[in-house]
């Protein structure tokens, strides 16, 4: 409890308090990160089409366009 009334002097109020608390009582499940499917090759060109309808070829031209604006800052690898 000691603990707690020192935290208590340092926060700035009871709303950051109630947020420590529910960090304490209730901390975030580990992160998962799935392996992403490589739908070009799971799909053939028809399958591919149905599914998103639209071809591999367009899908190629939209994401090279837009590949610098879309990229995010991981090592994961991307298809």
């Amino acid at each position: 409890m000691a603990k707690m009334e020192q935290l208590y002097g340092i926060l700035s109020d009871d709303e950051d308090m109630i947020d420590l608390i529910n960090i304490i009582d209730h901390p975030r499940a580990p992160r998962q990160f799935r392996n992403r499917e490589n739908q070009f090759g799971k799909w053939n060109d028809v399958e591919f089409f149905q599914r998103f309808r639209l071809s591999k070829d367009t899908v190629n031209f939209v994401l090279e366009n837009i590949q610098d604006i879309i990229a995010s800052p991981t090592e994961r690898y991307v298809y």
